[in-house]
This record gives structure tokens, C-alpha cells and sequence, in this order.
């Protein structure tokens, strides 16, 4: 999908078969409490092959149209992540997005190192133990979450 922003949201360009509209109400009156609490706030809706989503934006005092975040739904959670952005200083948010991205590296990697092992390293020490290569007896593994580690929101 082709963006250009050209300073008002009636110029924005999209790829064919896209369509983008101005979101002025919405069901939970989000659109209307943001331009209540923030006024230079507005929801670009974004339509193509029956999928939707909304691109929250922010006119700043030149007149230009910045993008602030993208969502799939306008819920409450639409307004929270906007009040944290303008609570909590760039500096602060800087810290804690690069915090979640360190923690996100962290655990694709050891989920990595888990699948290459379940998947190659334990047939393997299994087959050459059964072989006579090595002593020992082949053993079951467990795996290493339980049920109290596995997210519940799935």
C-alpha cells in the first residue's frame, strides 16, 4: 500500500482497490472523545478486499499530518495508548520500547533454540544412543513451560 500525505487527509493516495475515509463517530464515540481531549487528533478509516483499519493521525501546527499509531479495532484501548503517548515523555517510552524489544529478541531466540533442538539435537543424541554411539539410556524430555507459563489470553 502507497501512503503519500500531501497535508490534508482528502489528498491521501493509496494502491487501487484501496479506499480511505475521515472516521467522524464511531459506535463507542471514540473518534469524538479524542477530538474532545485532543483536538488536532484524527481517525483515517482504511478499506481493501473487506479488511479494515484505522490510522490514528495528528495535524500539528504547520498544518501537516502525522501518523501516531495504527489499530485494527476503536476501543478504549485507542485512547489509553494515546494518553500514554502524550503522558509519558519520548525519553521514558524510548526505554521501555527498547526494553520490549530486547525481551521479544530474548524469547524468539531461546523458542528458536528450543524447536532446533525438539526438532534435530534430541532424534539425533536418541539415534546414536540407540546405535552404541555413546553410553547412556534415552531418556523423555519434558517440556520446559508448564501450564502456569503459557498465556492464557490465547
Amino acid at each position: 500500500m502507497t501512503l503519500l500525505v500531501a497535508g490534508t487527509p482528502t489528498n491521501l493516495k493509496f494502491a487501487d482497490g484501496v479506499k480511505a475515509e475521515v472516521v467522524e463517530s464511531d459506535v463507542y464515540q471514540i473518534c469524538e472523545r479524542l477530538k474532545k481531549e485532543h483536538p488536532r487528533v484524527f481517525v483515517i478509516r482504511i478499506a481493501r478486499d473487506g479488511e479494515q483499519r484505522y490510522i490514528v493521525n495528528e495535524r500539528d501546527l504547520e498544518g501537516t499530518d502525522w501518523t501516531l499509531f495504527s489499530v485494527d479495532e476503536l476501543d478504549q484501548r485507542v485512547i489509553d495508548k494515546l494518553d500514554r503517548i502524550v503522558k509519558i515523555p519520548f525519553e521514558v517510552r524510548l526505554k521501555m520500547a527498547e526494553k520490549d524489544e530486547l525481551e521479544s529478541k530474548i524469547a524468539m531466540e531461546e523458542e528458536a533454540s528450543d524447536k532446533f533442538y525438539e526438532n534435530f539435537g534430541d532424534p539425533m543424541r536418541r539415534q546414536l544412543l540407540k546405535d552404541g554411539f555413546g553410553s547412556g539410556t534415552v531418556t523423555t524430555s519434558y517440556p520446559k513451560r508448564g501450564p502456569k507459563d503459557r498465556d492464557r489470553s490465547k
